[in-house]
């Protein structure tokens, strides 16, 4: 995917109908007639839930208390909360992302009139529906990212953030653009010409070869030269670089094992 990425819209396009050539004819068909300037290819963010603001609960990103990587903090007595992809953005393999955040709406509106009751202050109706929504949505994330790997592989979902094109120096310029010049989801169906446009006008530099080349990895059992994205956030920041392995070698691992353990049973 991350490869893919680098390409250009025609040539996604026609690997699109390489892979898809014996397959029903109006698949091929709807690839055929897909706009060349709105195509585009990318591993898809993968992160884990925001945690709720309370200091005191169990509940972190993960559903458990041993990491707070990726966290969004919010200083007690904020107002700010989050909802839907800003809160839980999944990948798309168990058609979740949708109802998840269609289901955050009733639930801060719940937790909201309680306050307008007299039942606690805004910070602690803010917290109630923050500690409701990650219980509900760290299953239907975590199951998203089991699937993403499943039916397609470790290298379709990427948790390291950033712009797809963009080197990651140049980041903190081009999110600063993107305010300065006003270009938000309000453009609606505007924003990815905005966004287009103001590329144009940065002539930021892209990804060059050599510079992904100097990023790769050796992967310490398949002995592959793998880009960050192909290593769990967990083997890039704990595992030391000589020992790491990347997503597949560490699935197929745990699909051994449990293969293994059936076969005990």
């Amino acid at each position: 995917a991350v490869e893919l990425g680098r390409k250009e819209a025609k040539a996604l396009l026609e690997y699109a109908l390489r892979r898809t050539e014996k397959w029903h004819p109006p698949v091929t068909a709807l690839i055929k007639a897909s706009v060349t300037s709105e195509t585009w290819g990318t591993p898809l963010y993968d992160r884990s839930c925001v945690p709720p603001r309370s200091r005191n609960s169990p509940i972190t990103s993960r559903g458990t208390s041993e990491t707070k990587e990726g966290t969004l903090q919010r200083g007690r007595g904020s107002r700010v909360t989050y909802v839907g992809d800003a809160a839980h953005p999944m990948s798309p393999f168990k058609g979740q992302g949708a109802n998840q955040a269609l289901q955050d709406g009733p639930e801060l509106a719940h937790w909201l009139s309680k306050r307008s009751r007299g039942r606690g202050g805004m910070e602690a109706a803010l917290n109630c529906y923050e500690i409701k929504m990650v219980t509900r949505t760290i299953p239907k994330v975590k199951a998203s990212r089991e699937a993403a790997e499943f039916f397609h592989s470790s290298s379709a979902l990427d948790d390291g953030g950033g712009f797809a094109g963009i080197p990651d120096e140049h980041l903190s310029q081009f999110l600063g653009e993107l305010r300065k010049s006003q270009i938000t989801a309000h453009c609606g169906g505007g924003l990815d010409t905005r966004v287009r446009e103001l590329l144009s006008r940065l002539s930021l530099p892209k990804h060059s070869d050599k510079a992904e080349e100097a990023r790769k990895t050796i992967c310490a059992e398949c002995k592959q030269a793998l880009s960050p994205t192909q290593f769990s956030r967990k083997q890039r920041k704990v595992v030391p670089e000589g020992e790491r392995r990347c997503k597949t070698c560490v699935s197929r691992s745990l699909a051994k094992k449990q293969q293994d353990a059936a076969g005990v049973r």
